[in-house]
């Protein structure tokens, strides 16, 4: 199970932390370009803010600094899997890339929306499988073996960096079976 440390809850619920930030462990994998791949599920865990969504995903491109990366992440509760399923527009903010610190999910959205989330199969305390094509500039994101989402201008192509297991605000992510495909 991952979470985030109790001192960054609390500066996200006080209103000082930085959402969608390094919030992650790092396997020792190295890629620039390849395939990732990892069964998911994630659990509202009581301790973020009232609206958190079951935040869990993949980190990539992580700099030596963990100051920047790239994520794919899933929004569990807005997954039309979920029964009843969330009301529009959340049902089409399911899965969602970043790149952080500077093209967080909020920008992303007001000035390019529909193009860096989208709707995906998924539902909260359900085990997915969360797969990601990583290629020159862009990522093709797959959940269950659907594709969901495809960015083809990721902010750091080629960057050679280590990759992590992703989660935020007020969840418990969980993570099984990690495959990793490095392409030269």
């Amino acid at each position: 199970m991952v979470e985030l440390t109790p001192e960054t809850q609390k500066a996200l619920l006080a209103g000082t932390g930085v959402g969608n930030g390094p919030s992650f462990i790092m396997p020792n994998v190295v890629l620039a370009n390849g395939v990732i791949e990892v069964d998911l599920a994630a659990r509202i865990n009581g301790k973020g803010a009232p609206d958190v969504r079951g935040f869990v995903g993949i980190a990539f491109h992580i700099d030596d600094k963990a100051e920047t990366f790239e994520a794919v992440y899933l929004r569990m509760t807005n997954g039309s899997k979920n029964n009843p399923p969330p009301p529009a527009p959340r049902n089409g903010f399911a899965v969602q890339y970043i790149s952080y610190p500077d093209r967080y999910w909020r920008k992303l959205r007001q000035e390019y929306p529909n193009v860096y989330e989208k709707a995906a199969p998924v539902a909260i305390e359900s085990w997915h499988r969360l797969r990601l094509e990583i290629a020159d500039s862009s990522v093709n994101a797959f959940v269950d073996g659907e594709k969901v989402l495809t960015v083809s201008d990721l902010r750091f192509p080629n960057r050679k960096g280590r990759i992590g297991l992703w989660v935020d605000d007020g969840t418990a992510g969980y993570f099984n079976d990690l495959k990793v495909q490095v392409t030269p």
